[in-house]
Order: C-alpha cells, then sequence, then structure tokens
C-alpha cells in the first residue's frame, strides 16, 4: 500500500543508515520528549536526508507521521537511551521520582 501511494503521489523515499535513524530516535526523546519506535524516527531522518539533498526545498511543507511507541520494543533502545528514567505506576511514587530526577521542582 505505501508503494502504491507513492507511486499514486509522484514522491519520493529514502533509505537510510541504523546510525541516522538511532541519532533520530535519541534526539526526539532527549530533546522533544517523544519516546517514538526507531522506524517512526526514520521518517524525520527521511525528512533530514531529502531536505539536504534538495528533494524537500526551504518552503515545502512536510509532513512526518511518528506513530509507534518505544514502549512497543523499549529493549531495542535501552542501549541508546542511557539515561532511561523509569517511573513507577503509583502517583506518588511517580511524583517523587520525577521531582527527585529534576523533571519538575517540588511544592
Amino acid at each position: 500500500q505505501a508503494l502504491a501511494m507513492l507511486r499514486r503521489s509522484g514522491g519520493t523515499a529514502a533509505t537510510l543508515r541504523n546510525a541516522e535513524i538511532m541519532r533520530w530516535h535519541t534526539a526526539l526523546a532527549r530533546e522533544e520528549g517523544l519516546y517514538v519506535e526507531p522506524s517512526s524516527a526514520a521518517a524525520v531522518a527521511a525528512v533530514e536526508r531529502l531536505r539536504a539533498s534538495g528533494q524537500i526545498g526551504e518552503r515545502d511543507s512536510v509532513v512526518a507521521l511518528l506513530t509507534a511507541s518505544g514502549l512497543k520494543d523499549p529493549a531495542r533502545t535501552d542501549t541508546v537511551l542511557d539515561e532511561f528514567l523509569r517511573v513507577p505506576a503509583d502517583m506518588r511514587e511517580a511524583v517523587a521520582v520525577l521531582q527527585g530526577a529534576g523533571v519538575f521542582a517540588q511544592t
């Protein structure tokens, strides 16, 4: 289906190295708070590659869908996100962990 849509729309695709994908996976988690699966981070890596090659212009509009949660396969990303903060399900415990990590101020 994706290939058919690509052809119908006149779009393009990019092949990526794993390092490019994992770099964006890490950046999205650390800088944007988005813990996505590497397959989702590939969309942003592809935008970067296509922009650098000129296939996406400076004024072009682009949509990159980040649909898969990193919780789907956390073992795959544990080696990349070495500072993975585990937050308990209990609300009081979660608040204490987040405050202790400096995520938000203590009251």
